[in-house]
């Protein structure tokens, strides 16, 4: 599955297309954006780092650090 969102990043906005497969979690998809595997957060909350990115991360979604 395709997933097209903006990380929002200390450098920035970042536009980011993810190809996950159902083993694809929040917290693989923050440690392939970022070192250190920061946090990911959607719509007031952080997302739960060992959660399905497929279900959480929604294309067009906003995410922040």
């Amino acid at each position: 599955m395709r997933i097209s969102f903006t990380a929002l990043t200390h450098e920035g906005p970042r536009d980011v297309v993810a190809d996950v497969d159902d083993r694809a979690t929040v917290g693989g998809v923050a440690r392939a954006l970022a070192a250190g595997g920061e946090g990911l957060w959607a719509d007031g909350r952080m997302l739960d780092p060992r959660a399905p990115a497929a279900r959480e991360l929604r294309d067009g979604a906003v995410v922040g650090f």
